[in-house]
């Protein structure tokens, strides 16, 4: 070999590394730089799911919950919690003691709480109330919510996370507006009226099968810096738009956001006539949830179930206004999926109660739910605790032969 060519390759080696040195560096110090300096903003925070080969997604283990929420008043504050090792948002939960008696609360964002204070929560504020009326009862509530979930993933997550923490009795949090629609996710289907980025970011996270997303995710949960860059650019998959074009890329179908349907997406299962495909998203998800019924029968393991109401069904004032908007389209039947689905319970013989009356009889609707967000506000919350302890009493749950005998 030309010794000038060796000595040329050794120098463009050389030359490689110091660069590559250099940017690794340069790197280092922008990331500490924003760490020490730049104020995260919730959406540059770190993800607080994960990818679920089988279920899509899942709450990520030692995950940081920040969001900032805007109630009805116009007051925003920032919520921030952590996510335990066990994918709870809960302290870590100890083997069960003796004579203990564990409720598990199985739902989606409703129940997970993550516009509101941990103790503001339906579980948090059930435990006060449980503590209150019984004592003398040494009961734990454990909160098993993950936004976004229907009940065939709430399903999974039971034989992943909650069997194991041996529970005596479980309430299951519905929300039909939605649980139809994330239903129709597990054959990647979605309803005629839905949320576009949604159904966008569900396609993402099935795509995390591939590298170059895991990269991608892997920067989001380790590199403030890039999430920073993410907010600001207003881009989602960043690895995925530079790696696209490269040679050695193998060529993805990427997901594309459906186009809605104009109508609202949270009072598309109370619409008076039902197309085909909504009428086999509300058959399987009763499937689901006959499943789940079945799973805590033959563990014995008392189960019931109840439905969130949308903001628009339980507002009066909101329900009008929205039905005159389409009064030249297809008409509504208000509360049809809640009705139809407590009845399908009925005769398959699932213990299920209301929540919706009590909600209602508040008053102002605005009070009881945070419009802006979405989701129940700290009031709304101590309602729904307050009617799964009614219930609990009239089952007999903390009888003195159902605590001294609690379900193995």
């Amino acid at each position: 070999m030309n010794p000038r060519r060796k000595i040329s390759w050794k120098r463009t080696g050389l030359n490689a590394l110091i660069v590559l040195i250099s940017i690794t560096l340069s790197l280092v110090v922008i990331e500490i730089g924003v760490r020490m300096f730049v104020e995260p903003t919730p959406s540059a925070a770190a993800p607080i799911f994960e990818a679920d080969p089988d279920y899509i997604f899942r709450l990520r283990p030692g995950a940081t919950l920040r969001r900032s929420v805007t109630t009805t008043e116009g007051v925003t504050t920032i919520i921030r919690d952590k996510i335990s090792a066990q994918g709870l948002r809960e302290d870590l939960i100890p083997p069960k003691g003796a004579g203990e008696f564990r409720i598990l609360l199985l739902g989606d964002s409703f129940t997970l709480g993550g516009v509101t204070a941990r103790a503001e929560t339906i579980g948090g504020q059930l435990q006060s109330l449980i503590a209150e009326r019984y004592p003398q009862q040494k009961v734990r509530v454990i909160n098993l919510g993950v936004s976004g979930t229907g009940p065939w993933q709430q399903r999974g997550r039971l034989n992943q996370i909650g069997f194991g923490l041996e529970p005596d009795a479980v309430i299951h949090q519905l929300y039909v507006a939605n649980d139809i629609g994330n239903t129709l996710t597990a054959t990647s289907e979605y309803l005629d009226a839905c949320i576009p980025e949604w159904e966008y970011s569900i396609g993402l996270w099935k795509m995390q099968q591939y590298r170059r997303f895991r990269v991608e995710f892997w920067l989001q949960v380790h590199s403030r810096a890039y999430g920073q860059l993410r907010s600001q650019i207003g881009r989602g998959a960043i690895v995925e738009f530079l790696c696209r074009d490269l040679p050695f890329a193998s060529e993805l179908t990427l997901p594309v956001a459906p186009k809605s349907a104009p109508r609202l997406d949270q009072i598309e299962v109370d619409l008076e006539t039902w197309y085909p495909k909504l009428e086999r998203g509300w058959a399987k998800m009763m499937e689901d949830i006959e499943g789940i019924a079945a799973d805590f029968t033959q563990r014995n393991i008392r189960y019931a179930t109840y439905n969130i109401p949308s903001y628009p069904a339980l507002s009066d004032a909101e329900w009008s206004a929205q039905t005159e908007i389409r009064q030249s389209g297809p008409k509504y039947d208000r509360g049809k999926a809640e009705r139809l689905t407590l009845e399908g319970l009925a005769r398959r013989g699932i213990d299920a109660f209301s929540v919706f009356d009590a909600l209602h009889a508040a008053g102002n609707p605005q009070e009881v739910f945070y419009v802006n967000q979405g989701h129940l506000a700290p009031k709304g919350n101590r309602i729904v605790a307050e009617q799964i302890l009614s219930y609990i009493d009239r089952a007999g749950w903390f009888s003195k032969g159902a605590v001294e005998n609690p379900s193995p």
